[in-house]
């Protein structure tokens, strides 16, 4: 329900999920978007070649926030239409990533709205 303030795809997409990891990944498209006047959400889109790459990337991510010293804590996890939805809290926000597909989606959006927020990209990525 946020406008749409800022967006980034494509080639420029990747090479920032990219440099915000420090290391390269096998996308093949990518797209950002920044919602709300004060940046209250970013949606992150990662495009791999088919969904087992997808689902490796989503494991190692999940294994890499689980075991290493990262901004992120793990608040939870979920089974939303069969699939697993994975929270965390940290750099002052609620996070949500998931598979759809050939994509990782990742969320971040201030706490005062986060609760109707992550639903919304579980119903444009099913």
């Amino acid at each position: 329900d946020l406008p749409l303030t800022t967006v980034i795809n494509g080639s420029e997409a990747v090479q920032e999920i990219t440099r915000l990891h420090g290391k390269e990944f096998p996308l093949i498209s990518g797209a950002m978007g920044n919602y709300g006047s004060s940046g209250q959400a970013t949606l992150w889109v990662a495009g791999f070649a088919d969904s087992s790459t997808a689902a490796q990337i989503l494991r190692a991510m999940r294994e890499k926030i689980a075991s290493v010293n990262t901004p992120f804590t793990p608040t939870g996890e979920e089974l939303v239409g069969g699939r697993p939805i994975y929270h965390l809290d940290g750099m002052g926000q609620k996070h949500v990533y998931f598979q759809s597909g050939n994509q990782v989606i990742w969320l971040a959006v201030d706490p005062e709205i986060a609760e109707h927020a992550l639903q919304q990209p579980l119903e444009v990525y099913p």
